[in-house]
């Protein structure tokens, strides 16, 4: 509370912040089990209700959810307009192309003479 007041400065050791807040380890421990029963759940769902767990499932902030809930940093998301982009460049690659098209030259329209 002092920190967040500015009476005092952030404590670091080696330029790393040092937690200053006790954890509670059965807190912990019952974070930890809502994690497993989140994932527990979602693997059922995934695999009874494969198209509609894809629409309805925002995995990008389930992602983040579960990664903040772990309290875990060494695990980093990409910023959305990066996954926007790997995403179009990935759509242009995929599009189909018409039967018999050579990749880069005209369509086959027949055997090779």
């Amino acid at each position: 509370m002092l920190e967040l007041a500015g009476v005092i400065a952030p404590l670091k050791v080696d330029g790393r912040a040092v937690a200053t807040m006790p954890r509670n380890p059965a807190q912990a421990a019952a974070e930890q089990q809502e994690i497993v029963k989140t994932m527990q759940l979602a693997t059922y769902l995934a695999q009874t209700f494969p198209e509609e767990f894809k629409m309805f499932i925002d995995g990008g902030a389930t992602m983040k959810n579960l990664i903040e809930k772990a309290r875990v940093a060494l695990i980093k998301l990409r910023d959305p307009a990066k996954v926007q982009q790997v995403v179009d460049q990935m759509s242009k690659i995929l599009q189909p192309r018409p039967v018999g098209a050579q990749p880069g030259g005209p369509p086959m329209l027949g055997p090779a003479a």
